[in-house]
């Protein structure tokens, strides 16, 4: 059958699916022994790990390629990738920067349950903002900043203060930056806006890393 025409989406027999919000626990038995962790598919091609303490959105990620779901983790020190034939059972390999390779499998988890409370559904993804990046653009101009998990909040220009800290209730975001109060409804995970001290604000992510080349 032909490839889906829609960019992100997999093959399933006559249909087309887009995975974006999809939970999978993984099975591994890698040059380590084996262990087993959970990744959930983000959207903006962000994905969230449990492999590592220190796993987060900003350095984990996956795409589409074809028919084929890659997954990078631990800022693309190793890269997990698995043809894709149904939306419950996938199995592929992966591979580590020093050339190590290791089969798994990935059993799709339901969402049940619902979301955390420092998280907004969407759909069947759950968003929080933690280890994220974005571009925010206010009427003074625009800056990068990343909401920290642990709630500090970090900018590109200046030292880190302890002023600027961010907190996630659901859909209701709200920081501080530079002695402003900002607040927000996350509604989608590729955009932000919102208002502080009575003027708009908005934000778009940061991409950490080009897709891959085809």
């Amino acid at each position: 059958m032909e490839p889906c025409q829609t960019t992100g989406e997999l093959r399933l027999g006559r249909v087309c699916w887009n995975p974006t919000g999809s939970r999978w626990h993984l099975t591994a038995m890698a040059p380590g022994g084996e262990y087993a962790f959970d990744v959930e598919l983000l959207a903006a091609n962000r994905l969230r790990s449990t492999d590592h303490p220190a796993a987060s959105p900003a350095t984990d990620e996956w795409y589409v390629d074809g028919n084929t779901i890659r997954m990078f983790l631990q800022n693309r020190f190793v890269e997990y990738r698995a043809d894709v034939s149904n939306g419950t059972v996938i199995v592929g390999d992966a591979q580590n920067v020093r050339g190590e390779t290791w089969q798994w499998r990935g059993d799709r988890m339901q969402v049940g349950g619902g979301c955390h409370p420092d998280e907004t559904q969407q759909a069947e993804t759950c968003i929080n903002l933690a280890g994220t990046q974005w571009t925010l653009q206010t009427s003074s101009g625009e800056r990068v900043i990343h909401f920290e998990a642990g709630g500090a909040l970090l900018t590109d220009q200046g030292a880190i203060s302890e002023r600027n800290r961010w907190s996630q209730q659901g859909a209701q975001l709200q920081f501080s930056l530079d002695g402003v109060e900002y607040t927000a409804t996350v509604e989608r995970g590729d955009a932000l806006s919102g208002t502080a001290g009575g003027a708009q604000w908005s934000a778009t992510p940061v991409q950490l890393f080009a897709p891959p080349m085809h």
